[in-house]
Order: C-alpha cells, then sequence, then structure tokens
C-alpha cells in the first residue's frame, strides 16, 4: 500500500507541535498541582487511551515471564523516571530551557551506546553533540556570565535526559520481540503502578483539595490525550513510514515551538542570545544525523 507522505509528514509535524504546546500546558498545570500529581494524572490518562487503541488494533501482547523483570526495570527508566524528573526540571526552569535540554537526547543516545554496547561512535556525533553543548550554554547562561535559570533544575533536566537515554538502549532488547504499541502501553502501566504509592502517600491529600476547573483541566487533558496519546501515535506512524532519519529531523524543532508557545501563552522573554542558542543546539543536532540523513534513500 502506498504511503501518503504529505499526510504523514503532516502529522508528524503537527506531533512536534503539540509536544512544543507540552510545555505550556505543563506550567498551566502547575499553577494546581505538584509535578508529581501532574505527571500521575498525565501518564495514567494516557495509559488508558494507549491500552484503548492498542487493543482496539489488535497489536496489544502479553509479557513473557521472562521478560517481566525487563519490562519492570525499564518502566522505572522511562516513563516513570524521565517524567518525574523532567516534570520537576520543568518546576524550576523555563519552558525554552526544558525543550532544548530535552531535545539533546539523540545526542547523548550514540555516546551511551558506545560505552554500554561498543557501538561505533562517529566524529560527526561528537561534533555535533559540541556545537550543541555550545547552544545549550548561549541559553542558560546570561550576558554576565551567571545562570538564567535555577541549577535544580538543569540537574532534573540532565537526569531525564540519562533515563530516557538509557531507556532507548534498553528497549533495542524488547523490539525485537514485541511491537512498540505493546512496547510503550506495558511501560505507562508499569510507570502508573510506580507512581501509585507516591502520589497516595504525599500528594493526595493536597489533590482533594484543589477544586476541579477548566483552568486546570483542559491543559492536564490536552497533556494526556494530545501530548502523550496522539502526539505519540503520530510519531510512531512517522518511523513506520517515513523512516527514523527522515522523522527525527523535526524533532529537532521542538525547542522552537515552545519558546514560541511560551512566548504568546506565558510571556517568556526570548533574547537574541536565546534564540541564536536554540539555532546552534539544532545545528548540533543536524550535524550529528548529517551522515544517516545523506545516506538515506529519500
Amino acid at each position: 500500500m502506498k504511503t501518503n507522505k504529505p499526510r504523514v509528514y503532516f502529522l508528524v509535524v503537527l506531533s512536534m507541535v503539540i509536544w512544543g504546546l507540552s510545555y505550556v500546558w505543563v506550567k498551566k498545570v502547575y499553577e494546581f498541582y505538584t509535578p508529581v500529581t501532574t505527571v500521575f494524572l498525565r501518564i495514567f490518562i494516557a495509559t488508558l487511551f494507549l491500552l484503548g487503541i492498542s487493543l482496539a488494533l489488535g497489536k496489544f501482547q502479553k509479557i513473557k515471564k521472562a521478560d517481566i523483570r525487563i519490562f519492570l526495570l525499564l518502566g522505572l527508566f522511562d516513563p516513570f523516571g524521565f517524567f518525574l524528573f523532567e516534570g520537576l526540571g520543568l518546576k524550576y526552569s523555563s519552558p525554552t530551557v526544558s525543550a532544548v535540554i530535552i531535545s539533546m537526547i539523540p545526542l547523548f543516545l550514540p555516546v551511551a551506546t558506545f560505552l554500554a554496547l561498543r557501538e561505533r561512535l562517529t566524529a560527526l556525533n561528537i561534533l555535533g553533540l559540541l556545537i550543541s553543548f555550545i547552544g545549550v550554554l548561549l541559553v542558560i547562561i546570561k550576558d554576565d556570565l551567571t545562570l538564567a535559570t535555577s541549577l535544580l533544575g538543569l540537574l532534573m533536566l540532565f537526569i531525564a535526559v540519562a533515563f530516557s537515554v538509557t531507556s532507548n538502549i534498553m528497549i533495542k532488547k524488547l523490539s525485537a520481540h514485541y511491537t512498540i504499541y505493546t512496547i510503550i502501553t506495558w511501560l505507562d502501566i508499569i510507570s502508573v503502578l510506580y507512581f501509585i504509592p507516591l502520589f497516595f502517600i504525599f500528594e493526595f491529600n493536597d489533590f482533594i483539595k484543589v477544586p476541579v476547573t477548566a483552568s486546570l483541566l483542559v491543559p492536564l487533558l490536552c497533556l494526556a490525550f494530545f501530548a502523550s496519546g496522539l502526539a505519540f501515535l503520530f510519531y510512531l506512524k512517522g518511523l513506520t513510514e517515513i523512516g527514523v532519519a527522515k522523522t527525527n529531523i523535526f524533532v529537532n524543532i521542538i525547542p522552537v515551538f515552545a519558546a514560541i508557545f511560551s512566548y504568546f501563552f506565558l510571556g517568556e522573554i526570548l533574547t537574541v542570545r536565546i534564540i541564536s542558542g536554540i539555532g546552534v543546539v539544532i545545528a548540533g543536532l543536524l550535524v550529528s544525523q548529517s551522515k544517516e540523513l545523506l545516506n538515506y534513500k529519500w
């Protein structure tokens, strides 16, 4: 069956727009809930949605007994660890800074696979990482050489990146035996199980005191259904229809969308330094992917 490429490209770009908006939605929900409550509710609702989709498509498989341990460990890293620390990082950082840091996951992945699996690390991978690191410095360091954001927030975001990179390596071992729908849905279910004691022990009493209003419900449901649901399905569509290389080009523009939406919806100030930093980060991402893109059959 012939791929409708314009439609697929549209869906991929739409997923990037949604993920850029997600940083704004998170900040909106933070006006009512803590990061832990926000992430728990987001993943819980998204899990119900993705489970329904996976079952409807007939792509949800049972986990083999031998693989339960790796699923449990993987779920601890991502979504649980990744979303928890990304959420905490976003609490203490701006959406633009958060999006820039998280966008560096593809840059650290080749380094991690080299260290863990001894996969080949190219000069372009290293060059791209160095270029993007300069871009990050432009974003997070002000003209007077002081940090433009919280050091704690940066630490939380880089921990989230480390969790995501680790999970990407582990997923490789499972993808040969399970559909991506199965892997992601089970990981979301496991993540919810990890969050349940954390939520009920530390967050529930505060949670029930918050009145449910449209100002809270709209961004929360947008996070669950659009950012953790539809956008992810659109991204998977891109991976399967046009390939990893083409799809990941668009991932690089998430910080741009995050910055634009933060400017309009949150009043975040975008200086020349920040805009330049985002551009340098994207340039580094493209450099790291350039060989794969040039060798790709377009």
